[in-house]
Formats: C-alpha cells, structure tokens, sequence
C-alpha cells in the first residue's frame, strides 16, 4: 500500500513540477496540456538525468531525479507566479475538464494496480527480459546500462522507457519487482489522461461545448484502453454453438472452434484469451500457419503484462500527437523563423521526437511523418502553390526538428543501438495479404466509428474530383497544362494520391518478380485484387485531405482526417510491404503499425463520435435513417467489444482469487522460497562491478532468471533474444560453450581462467545448474572461492581476487 502511493505521489510531484512547461508549450490547447504534463515531465527529467550521467556529471540516481524535479519545479513556480492572474482564470474557466482527465489518470492507475495484485508474476512470455532491463537501468551508476544478459556489454535495445520507470522506482523508493507492476498500472493512467486531453483538444478547436468536448475525451480514452478487437464475437458464437464446423473452419482463427465448452458466460480453454492478439493467418493444407502475424492491442498487453516497449511507448507517442496538434492549431507560420522564434516549443518538440523513438524504435518515423504532413499543411495554407512546393518549403524545418532530436540522444542512436534491418535490403515483400474477416475483425469498430467524418470530409471533394476527371476525359478544359498547374481544376491531389498509391504495390511486384522463385506474372494481378479495397479507400482519404487542407477546414477535424488518412494508408502499406528485421517476414512490421493505428483512430474515433452526435440533427430523413442503423450496429459491435476484456480479467486472474500482492517475484517465493533467498542477497551485496555466473539456456524459460531479477551481469542469458538485439552471434561467439566449461571441468586451472576472461565474480549454483550440466564439481569453487549464500542447496560462491 505505502509502495503505490509513493510511486503516485512520485508521479504526481513529476506531473505538477512539468505542468508549468506544459502551460507554455501548449497554448493552442484548451486545457493547456494538464493530461500531458506527466509523461512530458518523466520524458524531460529522465532526459536530463540520462545525459547528465552518461556525461558523467550526475549520477544515476533518486537524489539526481529529485534535484532535476526540484529544479524544473523551482523554475515553473517562477514561472506560474509571472502568470498568476491568467492561471488563476484557466483555473476558473477549465477545472471540470482538469478534474476529468485526473479522475481518469487516477482510475485506470487503480484499476490496473488492483488487476495487477491478482495476476503479478515476472514470469513467462517477454516479462523476464523487461525485468532484465529494468533492473538495468535501475541499478546502472551511468548511462548506457550493462546488459545483464551479456556481460561487459551495454544494453544494445531501446531502453528509455525502462531508464524512466527505473528512475521512477528509485524516485519512490520502490523496489523494481513491485515498480515492474506499478509501471504497468501507471502507463495506462498516463495514456488515459493524455488522450483526454488530445481529443477534448481536438473538440474544443472546432468549437465544440465543454461537456462534449469531456464527452469525447472520454469515449476516446475507451476506444484506446478498454475496448478490444472483435474476436469476441467469435468467442461468444463459439461458446454457444452458433455457426457450423465450416463457418469457423472458414474464419480460420488458431485454435476457435465450434462448441468449445467453458462457464455460462465466457470460455475456459487454456489462455483463450490469447487469440485476440494473433487473429490474421493463412494456413496451409497441413494446417501450419503460413502468414503469422501479431496484432495486439492496448488492453491485451496490459492484461498479458509485458513492460515491452509498445506498451511503454503509449503515452508518449499521444504526447507526440499532442505536440503535433499544438502545432497544427497555432496561428504562427511553419519553417526556420518558427524555430527561431520558438525554441522552448521547438526543443520540447525535438526532444519528444528523438524520446519516443528511445522507447520504442519504430514510434520516431511515424510521429515524424506526422509533423512533416502538419507542417506541409501549414505552409500549404499560408502560402498556397501546391502540395509538392509546400512539402518542400515544410522539409528544412522538419528536418531540423528531428535532426535535434535525434542528436539529443546520439548516444544511443549512434552508439549502443544496433538495428537488425540490413542496410542492402530493408524492405521486404509478403508473400500473403490479410482476409477481409481478419481484416474487419480488428478494425470493424474503429473504422464504423470514424466513417461518419470519413464520409462527410471525402464526399465533397471527392465528388468534385471525379467531375473534373470526367470533363478531362470528354476532352475540357481545353488546356489540361494549365489544370495540372493551378489548384482549380485540382490536379495535385490525385497525382500525390496516385504516386503513394502506387509506390507500394510496384514496390512490391518487384521484390515479388526479382527475388521469388516461384513468383508467376499472374501474382501481380491476384494481389491488386486483395489491396484493391484499401487502395481505393486510402487514395480517397489522400485526396480528401489535400483538398480540405486547401480551404480551411475546421482543424480540429481536419486532425482528425490527418489521423484516420495516415491510418488508412498505413494498413494499406503493410499489406505490400514489410521492414526486413530477424525474422524477414511480416509479423513485427504488422504488429508494430496496427499498434500505432490503434491509437490514432481511438483518437479519431473519440472526435468521430463527437461529429456523429453533433451533425445527426440536421441531416435530411434518408441520411438520418442510414446514421440510426449504423448507430444501432455499432452498438452491437461495442458490447462485443467490450465483452473480451471483461472475460479475459476474470479467466486470467481465475476469477480475483488468491492472496493479492504487488510483489512480481512472489511465485519464486512460493516454488523456490531458496532461490528467491539467494536473489535478495545477490541484490543486496553485489556491487556495480560484479558479475554473476548461472547456467544459459533458451529463451521464454526460467534460466536467466538471477541476472533478469537482480540486474547484476551474467555471462550469457538468453542467446536468441541477445541475438536479436545485435543481429550477430559476434558479441557473444563461444559464450555458451565456456560457461558449461566452467560448470563441468574438474580443471581449477580452466576455471580460473574461464572465470577470470569474463570478469565472473559469483557463482550462483542451484536446481537449473545441475539440470542443465549435472552433478557438476562444486569443491573446486571451494578452492578459489567463498561461499557467501547457502540455503536448501542453493549455493552462491564469491570468487576469490
């Protein structure tokens, strides 16, 4: 109980000392940043921590983050005092939407820190290798952290997200096996209250009323955190035997079948609930599924628990989103002078630009696509021409944005990062494309709640497109040079959409055709087919965009298009193309693109339910008919929605039963109460020089288990995922084969040397030590060492100098 409420009131003091930043580099919004003022506060103080230690200034520790705190607080006082009389109205005019989006941070904080005390385990899936970097970065004196599972290397995988949480732990004074589950519950509030205030932002600049600004935010913050796919349809028509063996043989989803058998209300098969995350597959005729993908989606990763950095990323990339729209809504022009005239705007930017990418790699092109299409518009606006010259009058300032923000962090983008896509051939082509049933059953619900928007935004401009196009066929206007030219007759718009279009599927033909084997001309034509759906939707949305960026749309709205545009063509994109990585095929590319989806059109969809709601009135009779049925449909798609995380809660947790704790290595203590003895010493005695010896095995197992728990340097941990991280066996070539020397030989003097090549100052030994390399000869530990721990068989030896 003390343990959370120190993490909050931590996060809370974080919040209110970057508050005052907020307040300055937010003035387009209406509640001044308040849901951003947490996660840009955690990103700017561990920035300055982070640097400041890798500089060797400061170091990695609570007094430096509390110093910053208190410094950066010390500065908004000043800063709010200034501006007292203009707070102190903001205050009056904005507290119910203040108090509502901390109502929200504080319960999804709650509910997952009470979800979390029934299901806390660090244990299975990717949670070892999250602890690891945890306690890496919680332990480390300095920047970069020492991989725990590589000794004498540092952490080559982006870990800013862990150096945050980490930095928080020691902050509160929370040891990390409770911080891994606090961190979990405070992601959540985070992205709870920043997509708040994104979309009561988004309403407010249109125009819209307080409460349904409030309104909006709120369904936003639904869409992003509570709802689920529609996988549970499926689930519910399985569990009552509606639908025949065909129909699910036809749905093809791993492991659904007809009349599973489970409780009255939800199944009971082992982890069910893990099928919402790999819905799109092709299985072949042996049944092996040829086209593995993920697609997981805000709720399941925090049911599942995984401190990945998908997950840590959420607040950041809505925090980004944020920034993007401040910009977007701004009165001010876009380019050189803006920096120039704005640098604490600019650097917050930059810096936010450059952090995200820290925490989740993939995150930093998308936001920085982002401002790129904000600032075209911007410059698009204010100084006409067309798209093309306003996209390369944006470019220079853009360029500049991003080039400080990844220079702010260089030493992890040019140092300890190693990228496993290979420079000579980063992309690559699928060999399969998404069912539509797959394809609907992620994104029906999104895609229902933002087509209203879509439709009215689209139609226009779309109808008046192909106008022209059909007098451009019929031979007018009697000069096409001068239509290609001048926006009136639009040109622009259909070549931009057209070429982005286009660039992917040739794209893709001709990595299918050059390097295929059994690649047939006739591929080309079955492929345009399956992407023919979405190329037509996301060209229309590339058009509708251009021209409503042209003639001053509302901009909260036209925001909102942006999002839904960019989301649209990336769910195109990804069925054409792929980024190279370890497994060469599709599956992160997917994974990683629907999980950014997923928060831009819960953003969307937020503002598009507004729009629904609002324009429903005055539409004519016909069109009000056609809103009724899809209101009613889309009902029945969101209780399907949010069906799935109510019966997974109760499935994974088995119903809340058990003794709750937040204590993530409670399942050691409860299966090897000696083990967990030893890991509590360990963390306790072992300096920042020391290295631990315990027996490697695979990944996704227990081994690993003392380096992962205590952050003090093993040998060797997991070498397939250390292998994915650096994308060589170099780092680590004979690793392997030298720790089972160590364990096996009866040699003191091969010992010695082993133990001395890798800096080994313990050696732990227990129950996976002797599975893995038998009744190995302790006594020779004796001899150059001390034994230190010793509990039920668990030994750890301190070597000797």
């Amino acid at each position: 109980m003390f343990e959370t409420l120190r993490w909050l009131v931590a996060a809370e003091v974080i919040g209110l000392a970057a508050f005052p930043i907020a307040h300055a580099i937010f003035p387009a919004l209406r509640d001044r940043g308040w849901g951003f003022a947490k996660p840009l506060g955690l990103i700017l103080v561990s920035f300055v921590v982070w640097i400041l230690s890798y500089l060797r200034i400061l170091p990695n520790s609570a007094g430096s983050y509390w110093l910053v705190v208190a410094v950066v607080g010390a500065l908004g006082l000043i800063y709010l005092y200034r501006r007292r009389r203009d707070l102190a109205g903001f205050i009056r005019r904005e507290w119910p939407a203040l108090l509502v989006g901390e109502l929200l941070f504080l319960g999804f904080f709650a509910a997952w820190v009470a979800y979390r005390a029934y299901d806390p385990s660090i244990s299975g899936t990717e949670k070892p290798m999250d602890f690891l970097f945890l306690n890496a970065s919680a332990n480390a004196a300095n920047a970069p952290p020492a991989d725990p599972w590589l000794s004498g290397q540092p952490v080559a995988y982006y870990y800013f997200g862990y150096w945050m949480m980490g930095g928080l732990s020691q902050m509160a004074a929370v040891p990390t096996f409770v911080a891994f589950n606090l961190s979990l519950a405070l992601l959540a509030g985070l992205s709870a209250g920043a997509m708040f205030t994104l979309v009561y932002g988004l309403v407010r600049a249109d125009g819209g009323r307080r409460v349904a600004g409030m309104m909006a935010g709120v369904a936003a913050t639904v869409l992003l955190l509570v709802a689920a796919n529609l996988i549970g349809l499926w689930e519910v028509a399985s569990l009552y035997d509606v639908g025949s063996d065909g129909f699910f043989e036809w749905l093809a989803v791993d492991g659904l079948e007809g009349g599973q058998t489970g409780e009255v209300w939800r199944p009971d098969s082992f982890w069910w609930w893990w099928r919402a995350s790999r819905v799109i597959n092709t299985f072949g005729a042996s049944g092996a599924g040829l086209d593995f993908t993920i697609q997981e989606f805000p709720f399941f990763s925090f049911l599942l628990g995984d401190l990945h950095p998908h997950v840590m990323s959420i607040p950041f990339v809505i925090l980004g989103l944020g920034m993007v729209l401040n910009l977007f809504l701004s009165p001010v022009r876009w380019g050189l002078v803006w920096i120039r005239r704005n640098p604490a705007q600019a650097l917050a930017l930059a810096l936010i630009v450059g952090g995200v990418g820290f925490i989740n790699a993939w995150d930093v092109a998308t936001i920085s696509i982002l401002l790129a299409i904000a600032a075209t518009i911007k410059v698009y606006r204010a100084r006409g021409g067309n798209l093309f010259a306003a996209a390369l009058r944006a470019a220079p300032a853009v360029a500049l944005v991003v080039g400080i923000g990844l220079a702010a962090y260089s030493p992890f983008y040019f140092g300890t990062f190693t990228s496993q896509v290979p420079p000579n051939a980063p992309i690559g082509a699928p060999g399969y494309s998404t069912r539509p049933i797959h394809f609907l059953t992620v994104w029906g619900l999104a895609l229902l709640l933002v087509a209203p928007l879509f439709v009215a935004m689209a139609a226009r401009p779309l109808r008046r497109h192909w106008t022209w196009l059909r007098s451009l066929v019929a031979g007018e206007p009697a000069n096409p040079a001068r239509a290609w030219r001048k926006w009136t007759p639009p040109y622009s718009p259909i070549v931009l959409a057209g070429l982005l279009i286009a660039v992917p599927y040739f794209l893709w033909a001709f990595i299918h055709l050059e390097f295929n084997e059994a690649a047939q001309p006739g591929d080309m034509a079955r492929r345009l087919v399956s992407v023919l759906p979405l190329a037509i939707v996301s060209f229309g949305a590339i058009v509708a965009l251009a021209y409503r960026a042209r003639r001053g749309a509302a901009d909260g709205g036209l925001f909102a298009l942006v999002l839904i545009t960019l989301s649209l063509y990336m769910l195109f994109a990804v069925e054409l193309i792929f980024v190279r990585d370890f497994f060469d095929n599709r599956m992160n590319t997917v994974f990683k693109a629907y999980y950014q989806v997923w928060i831009f059109l819960a953003a969307a969809g937020g503002y598009g339910l507004h729009y629904w709601g609002s324009r429903h009135a005055g539409w004519t009779p016909s069109v009000k008919a056609v809103s009724r049925t899809a209101a009613g449909l889309a009902a029945v798609v969101m209780v399907s929605a949010l069906y799935y995380p109510v019966a997974a809660v109760f499935s994974k947790t088995g119903g809340f039963s058990g003794d709750p704790t937040l204590d993530g290595l409670a399942y050691v203590t409860q299966t090897s109460p000696a083990e967990r003895a030893a890991i509590a010493w360990l963390a306790e005695n072992a300096g920042p020089d020391d290295t631990v010896l315990e027996a490697v095995g695979g990944s996704y197992t227990e081994f690993g288990r003392i380096s992962a728990s205590t952050g003090v340097p093993t040998v060797l941990g997991w070498p397939g995922h250390e292998h994915q991280w650096r994308g060589t066996f170099e780092a680590f070539a004979g690793r392997e084969a030298d720790v089972e020397t160590i364990y096996r030989t009866s040699d003191i003097g091969e010992t010695s040397r082993l133990l001395r090549k890798y800096g080994v100052t313990y050696v732990f030994a227990g129950a996976r030590e002797r599975s893995r390399y038998g009744p190995a000869p302790l006594g020779k530990f004796d001899e150059i060492g001390d034994r230190v721990f010793e509990n039920n068989g668990t030994l750890i030896f301190r070597i000797r100098e």
